[in-house]
């Protein structure tokens, strides 16, 4: 039972791997050209989980590995249909 409680404890919840993702991207948003960091705000207000799906999907074809995207995407259960959605919107806007 202890074994149970001590990996539950240690096991992070969607909101602190959330906030802990944030901490980051702010740091990177921040040195960000002005016309990407425009669209980063927009989708950050508009579509916040797109945002993280479109970052995720690019750094998987730089491949680059960023484990708190990766968290991300298994807490949240992703579909095939939404990783293909925002696959479309990047090679629309020319980022894939």
């Amino acid at each position: 039972m202890k074994m149970i409680v001590n990996e539950l404890e240690s096991i992070e919840s969607e909101e602190e791997i959330m906030n802990r993702f944030a901490r980051s991207i702010t740091a990177y948003v921040s040195n960000l050209p002005e016309g990407i960091l425009d669209y980063t705000l927009y989708m950050l207000d508009n579509d916040p989980q797109g945002l993280f799906i479109k970052y995720y999907l690019l750094s998987v074809a730089a491949g680059e590995s960023n484990d708190n995207l990766e968290e991300l995407m298994h807490l949240w259960d992703v579909s095939e249909g939404q990783f293909v959605k925002y696959e479309q919107e990047l090679i629309e806007e020319g980022l894939l």
